[in-house]
């Protein structure tokens, strides 16, 4: 089995959860050998979306009856990703995304508390809790890598102090 893991987002308008969403959900595949392809000229058997904005391309997979599988509510923060919305104090399911993810073979979200919240805003789908991983075998060794990572993931000196935080404009 091959799947396609697709999302291309804008640049101006994507903050690096999604991206790192992406990155999660192909390193899952490779840990477990499973091939994958990042375009939809490729062939796969099975298509997993990140982002709503890519309807045309979801609604052209089920046409062409290959089995479709979307991640929701993992990157809310990324205006590419986002599910739910927000009016006047009440949240909502824009209709154009509730028809997506009403037309998708499978939804995906991390927790118990994400999906009764799909379902108590519209969605009549299947879906299934799939927390977000992170390959634990990277941090078991060497010992190097647990103690560095941060430092030479951010860039900076070790004998720095510094705060991380993430925000939305």
């Amino acid at each position: 089995m091959k799947i396609c893991v697709y999302f291309r987002p804008s640049i101006k308008d994507t903050n690096i959860e999604s991206i790192r969403l992406r990155k999660l959900i192909k390193g899952a595949l490779e840990e477990m050998h499973i091939a994958y392809a990042t375009n939809t000229v490729d062939s796969y058997d099975v298509i997993h979306f990140l982002s709503p904005l890519d309807e045309r391309k979801i609604f052209d997979a089920i046409e062409n009856k290959i089995p479709v599988v979307f991640s929701a509510l993992y990157a809310e923060s990324d205006k590419e990703c986002q599910i739910i919305f927000e009016k006047n104090g009440q949240e909502y399911i824009p209709n154009k995304i509730l028809r997506v993810l009403n037309s998708v073979d499978l939804i995906l979200v991390s927790d118990e508390l994400s999906k009764n919240k799909l379902y108590s805003l519209g969605v009549k789908n299947k879906i299934e809790i799939i927390t977000a991983g992170v390959n634990v075998s990277r941090f078991k060794s060497p010992i190097i890598e647990k103690d560095e990572i941060a430092y030479s993931y951010f860039q900076v000196n070790k004998n720095e102090k510094m705060v991380l935080s993430i925000g939305n404009f």
